[in-house]
């Protein structure tokens, strides 16, 4: 197996967290609103960093 350039495993970390994002997100719009909060601080804190 060739090692990944770096930029390609930017991409793939990227890709991942960004998945998981969304299904954290996913998830806390069809529950109750406390979870909605976290999931928008979650969002606004990988977005920033």
């Amino acid at each position: 197996m060739k090692k990944l350039s770096k930029s390609r495993r930017r991409r793939i970390w990227l890709a991942a967290a960004t998945a998981m994002t969304v299904s954290l997100w996913w998830n806390a719009v069809h529950s109750d609103d406390g979870q909605i909060e976290e999931a928008r601080r979650i969002i606004v804190y990988s977005t920033t960093s």
